[in-house]
């Protein structure tokens, strides 16, 4: 005596598992984009670095330095350092229009739930 009405109501409707599917295909699209992001800061990170770096390298005699009330203040000079500071500034500028993009999609979900792929390279960008 079955009927088979009391079978279909023992089973889960399909259209469960193919929400399910929907959210995880999300879900997988947006880390996949955040990473991309991420990839990007990254690679920013180390091309300012470079910079900087070459910043620091300056010989000394390209260098100028001026005191003021004890306490020495680098005023750098020569044109190698203030092409440097320059590309570094626009460097630093670019890190910050990625940084955006990856507040604008972010944002858009929880904190808790992407922070994992993001929060080492922002503390990197920071430091800048």
């Amino acid at each position: 005596m079955t009927d088979s009405s009391s079978n279909t109501q023992g089973m889960v409707s399909p259209t469960v598992f193919e929400y399910l599917q929907t959210k995880l295909d999300e879900d997988a699209q947006t880390r996949e984009e955040i990473k991309n992001i991420v990839q990007s800061m990254e690679r920013r990170d180390r091309i300012t670095t470079s910079i900087l770096s070459r910043a620091h390298s300056t010989p000394q005699r390209d260098r100028q330095y001026s005191y003021q009330i004890n306490r020495k203040c680098y005023m750098l000079s020569g044109q190698a350092v203030r092409v440097a500071l320059e590309e570094a500034r626009e460097s630093i500028r670019k890190q910050a229009q990625t940084i955006a993009k990856l507040n604008e999609l972010a944002s858009k979900h929880p904190y808790y739930k992407y922070n994992n792929l993001w929060s080492r390279e922002m503390q990197n960008a920071v430091r800048y």
